[in-house]
């Protein structure tokens, strides 16, 4: 009778929870590993006038706002992305320009972005807020990683592989290495 009785409870506990939303969503973006890891000061200072012969993002940070520059060549890409707030941050009031940017946010720590390039730059902004030790960082174009496609700050430096986190400690040393900066 006991075994019949924990059934039940287990199934009513089951039932019960189905209901309660998770704090916190896994999906396959958190199991991933990055492809590289880089110290988050890279983001600062705007990169300046940019003129690209093929599709490329270029991100930074700047008056608080962290901005997306896509620039487009002549061939039409399909370029999709996603930013990433860990382990619980905020990305709130994106700023979006004028153009064909799709911006989506299933969760507060993530906005996803697609756009077809039609030979005119796209850009997006969107303030960091909350508990943010590492920001993830995605660009796809044409459905693959494309990190020599991304520029990142002022210095217009490129991750390794993609996704990319820029975390606030804890850059690898291989990362410095590979600069120079020992």
């Amino acid at each position: 009778m006991s075994r019949r009785l924990f059934a039940l409870a287990t199934g009513l506990c089951a039932l019960l929870l189905a209901g309660v939303p998770a704090t916190r969503t896994s999906t396959a973006a958190d199991v991933t590993p990055p492809g590289d890891v880089l110290p988050f000061r890279l983001l600062y200072g705007n990169p300046g006038p940019l003129s690209s012969h093929d599709t490329a993002g270029y991100l930074w940070s700047e008056g608080g706002r962290l901005h997306l520059r896509i620039t487009a060549g002549p061939a039409r890409r399909e370029v999709a992305g996603e930013f990433r707030a860990i382990p619980s941050g905020v990305l709130k009031d994106v700023l979006l320009e004028e153009g064909n940017v799709r911006i989506r946010q299933p969760i507060p720590s993530l906005l996803q972005f697609d756009l077809r390039t039609d030979g005119t730059a796209e850009e997006f902004s969107v303030a960091l807020a909350g508990d943010i030790e590492t920001l993830r960082v995605d660009l796809r174009i044409d459905g693959r990683p494309r990190p020599t496609a991304l520029r990142i700050g002022r210095r217009q430096e490129r991750p390794k592989g993609l996704p990319a986190d820029l975390a606030l400690t804890g850059a690898r040393a291989s990362w410095i290495e590979r600069f120079g900066f020992n």
